[in-house]
């Protein structure tokens, strides 16, 4: 019996392997094929390296150049999975002409936006306004008492102006003939000191006249800044002896950012974005955060697929610090005021665009970071118009929860802070600043306004009220202050939960305490109670108001309930980059009619 029963084994067992070569071969090749592609997926980001255990001080760059960010070691991350190459999917957009980022609809009915304005209208010194305000104020108490160094620097200036007089009473030429110097510009001089430059007709004066000019250039060597600490640039200056400078591309509250040419760079791709903090104790100290955060978010990201600014290197140059980054050819407010004036962008741009952003919020907060700044104006875009990255990682912070967390993100970043020689603050000893003032007016979450400890959801926010803004062309709450965003909110979501408004630090700045009624605010600041203040406006219906075909239809709809759980007001509410990106209109595609441009 016993052999009978081996036997009888060993018949099923070949049964079974004749039964599985009897599988249908074009299934087994389709079956083998996925293996073998997820296989090679997880073999690509499953893996596990190194945390760094600290940023590195600055260098001279004339010695060594810049720190090269591709060094970073990584730390543990998620790996990918099935789901991801949905993902993927949701977040590609082949834009093979502009027209694949126009929303072909038109333009909403006005009666659809009874408050927005035109997106692309909005004048950018209004967004900036606040923020520069505070920046003024936080300045105005960190530096009443001048610090040991700009005292130095104080006392070097009134030497080197004492030592220039004599010299520049020795040489004035008496009574020649003079001409102005031409075809000389001195970068580091005004307009009024370029005028004063002259030569004369007798050659010992006018050699005289070039060692005082060159006495001159050296003692203003260190006279790298204008008035407000920005670093003055030259056309053609060579930055640390490799990055060639061609133009500015603009400033912000603590920064200058000039494009420029990796002049050591072996691909065509060269061009770099030069950020150049403002010459200031406060600035060089939220500079130095920043690129610890860029640290450890380039760590998290060896592949550089999280849709986050990556930092190539970073030096010091002339006392100011630089962040060198991919150069990028616009930005999402441009791409908004190109293609979407007063009608918005397409609904797959939108999704696309959207997708990528909800990427770049779960790589934040996987390493504890909130952006505190999330706007149009820092979302960049690739010259294909198919991918945004998120930048400007300037009013960037750490996360308090940190303190309450064992993960690997915050065990990195305290041991990168104890080694960092106290430039840069442990997130076991974060406070973070309550000030009505962070984030751009327009894109600021009710917390911040109320005064209420903040955290992750307020980049969530200004996702959301971004994502409305490139759907429709309008701008979703334009007010013209906190009390003027508040009252516009509450039109917008109905009541602020009374939880709230009893915990907020400014409550009582912008509602009555006693009854919790609206306390509007007209131009001179003097207030008058609202008392029957609620929800007038239909954000999905503005939403859906862009729709066309079917299968635009069924996305816008996706978008705006989407839309109403981003922008809870509760943030403990809110809607979460995990959730956004399980959500139907990101992981559902089109179907049916659509009318991708893809």
């Amino acid at each position: 019996m016993a052999a009978a029963d081996v036997a009888n084994t060993a018949e099923e067992a070949a049964a079974e392997a004749a039964e599985e070569e009897a599988v249908d071969d074009a299934d087994d090749v389709l079956l083998k094929a996925r293996r073998a592609r997820r296989a090679l997926i997880l073999a690509k980001y499953a893996h596990v390296q190194e945390t760094p255990s600290h940023v590195e001080p600055a260098v001279t760059p004339q010695v060594q150049g810049a720190h090269a960010a591709s060094s970073l070691t990584t730390q543990k991350h998620a790996s990918y999975n099935d789901d991801d190459l949905v993902l993927e999917a949701a977040m590609a957009i082949n834009v093979k002409d502009d027209q694949a980022l126009v929303n072909t609809n038109g333009a909403r009915h006005v009666d659809d936006f009874p408050e927005g304005e035109a997106a692309a209208d909005m004048i950018e010194a209004e967004i900036k306004s606040e923020r520069e305000r505070d920046t003024l104020r936080r300045l105005d108490t960190q530096e009443a008492e001048p610090t040991e160094q700009q005292q130095q620097q104080q006392q070097q200036q009134q030497q080197q102006q004492q030592q220039l007089q004599p010299h520049q009473q020795m040489d004035a030429p008496p009574e020649k003939k003079k001409q102005k110097k031409k075809g000389v510009v001195d970068m580091f001089c005004s307009d009024s000191d370029e005028s004063d430059v002259e030569l004369d007709d007798n050659e010992d004066s006018a050699r005289a006249n070039r060692a005082t000019t060159a006495a001159a250039a050296t003692a203003l060597t260190d006279s790298w800044d204008d008035a407000e600490g920005y670093y003055r640039f030259a056309v053609g200056e060579l930055v640390a002896n490799r990055y060639e400078v061609s133009r500015s591309l603009g400033r912000g509250v603590f920064s200058s950012v000039l494009l420029g040419r990796d002049t050591h760079s072996t691909t065509p791709k060269s061009a770099v974005a030069l950020k150049m903090i403002r010459a200031n104790d406060v600035m060089r100290k939220a500079g130095m955060q920043e690129i610890h955060i860029l640290h450890t978010l380039a760590a998290a990201d060896p592949e550089n697929k999280r849709h986050v600014i990556r930092m190539l290197a970073w030096l010091e140059y002339r006392k100011h610090l630089c962040i060198v980054s991919e150069a990028h050819s616009m930005n999402l407010r441009e791409i908004l005021k190109k293609f979407g004036r007063n009608i918005g962008l397409s609904i797959q741009a939108v999704r696309a665009y959207g997708a990528q952003l909800f990427v770049a919020l779960r790589h934040l907060r996987s390493c504890g970071v909130i952006h505190a700044d999330i706007k149009p104006d820092n979302i960049l875009v690739n010259e294909r118009l198919s991918a945004v990255t998120l930048c400007d990682l300037g009013s960037a912070m750490y996360s308090e929860s940190l303190q309450h967390e064992n993960t690997p993100a915050s065990r990195a970043a305290n041991s990168a802070a104890e080694t960092s020689g106290g430039t840069v603050p442990a997130p076991r000893d974060v406070k973070n600043e309550i000030t009505p003032y962070l984030v751009s007016r327009f894109y600021r979450a009710p917390e911040i306004m109320l005064g209420l400890p903040y955290d992750y959801p307020v980049d969530m926010w200004s996702v959301g009220v971004t994502l409305y803004e490139l759907f429709t062309g309008r701008m979703l709450l334009p007010g013209k202050s906190n009390n003027d965003m508040l009252r516009r909110t509450i039109e917008l979501r109905g009541a602020i939960p009374r939880k709230m408004l009893k915990r907020g630090m400014f409550t009582d700045q912008h509602f009555d305490m006693e009854q919790f009624h609206f306390l509007r605010r007209d131009d001179s600041g003097s207030a008058k109670p609202v008392h029957d203040m609620r929800a007038v406006r239909d954000l999905s219906r503005e939403v859906r108001g862009g729709a066309g075909a079917s299968a635009d239809k069924r996305k816008c709809e996706q978008l705006a309930t989407l839309l109403e759980r981003a922008l809870q007001v509760d943030p403990e509410k809110r809607l979460t980059p995990n959730e956004a990106l399980a959500h139907a209109f990101v992981r559902e595609p089109f179907t049916g009619g659509t009318t991708t441009k893809n």
